[in-house]
């Protein structure tokens, strides 16, 4: 006699059996629940399968601008001073004052007048990269 199936008591519970259910030896060790989803909704074989295609996440870096140290803010506030257009303290506080003689220094020297500290702005006010100096170092001169 034959021992009967270990399966056939939850078949027995939910009242219907598989429609292969001993098609063969192949199926007899297959369980009859499908794959679990795991929480990103995939399947164990579809996980797999992702996995060699190369679709692993790169971190992604975000860089974010940083403020001005005070001793920047005070080389900029000395340089719109000297051009005339800051009448404040030169004290490395950025304030409204700041912003205004930086607008004034933008819109006069036909820029974009927002007050936001840009490359070009800082170029125009004499504090951008000095070219000569680079020139210089490039070639091996001393300064």
């Amino acid at each position: 006699m034959l021992a009967p199936c270990l399966c056939w008591a939850t078949v027995q519970k939910k009242g219907k059996a598989p429609a292969s259910h001993h098609a063969g030896p192949s199926t007899a060790a297959k369980s009859h629940k499908p794959a679990a989803p795991s929480r990103s909704g995939k399947t164990a074989g579809s996980r797999r399968a992702s996995a060699h295609r190369g679709t692993a996440r790169k971190p992604q870096h975000h860089w974010v601008q940083q403020a001005p140290t005070p001793d920047r803010y005070r080389e900029i506030q000395q340089a719109l001073s000297d051009k005339g257009y800051f009448k404040g303290p030169v004290d490395g506080q950025w304030g409204a004052d700041s912003v205004s003689a930086l607008r004034t220094f933008q819109k006069d020297h036909n820029l974009d007048g927002d007050g936001k500290l840009t490359s070009l702005s800082l170029i125009g006010l004499g504090l951008g990269p000095n070219r000569a100096a680079i020139a210089k170092t490039q070639t091996g001169e001393k300064q």
